[in-house]
């Protein structure tokens, strides 16, 4: 995630150095997005950004850029396309898929629904 991307981004340095050919796929919710998911998100909503949700507010294409890599933001329509691409290119490519935070928390909400009521039937099935 882009948290994590931030920590560890002067790890691309030994990438463009050694001419090494790496393609990322970075995951940008503008923060810690998995703690969405806690109770504490509903419980504190006032101050869980702050403690927990972390946003950066960092353009990362500056980072990316700061090691000589290649970066591009992904869009809705063609992502394994542009995937493709940057796998048969030689060096770094970041490649930025921005999701939202809460709208990735309902999606999961109808992924577990789904999946709860698809076991359900199958076991009822067998039953």
């Amino acid at each position: 995630g882009d948290l994590s991307f931030l920590q560890e981004v002067n790890g691309l340095w030994p990438a463009h150095r050694y001419g090494l050919n790496l393609t990322i796929v970075l995951v940008n919710n503008q923060g810690g997005g998995i703690f969405s998911f806690l109770p504490q998100r509903q419980a504190i909503p006032d101050r869980f950004d702050a403690w927990w949700g972390t946003p950066h507010g960092v353009d990362l294409r500056h980072a990316v850029a700061l090691h000589h890599c290649r970066h591009a933001v992904l869009d809705a329509g063609d992502q394994h396309g542009a995937i493709a691409d940057a796998l048969a290119r030689p060096g770094l490519d970041v490649l930025e898929l921005c999701t939202e935070r809460d709208r990735n928390v309902t999606q999961h909400g109808i992924v577990w629904a789904r999946a709860t009521e698809a076991v359900r039937e199958a076991l009822a099935a067998h039953a």
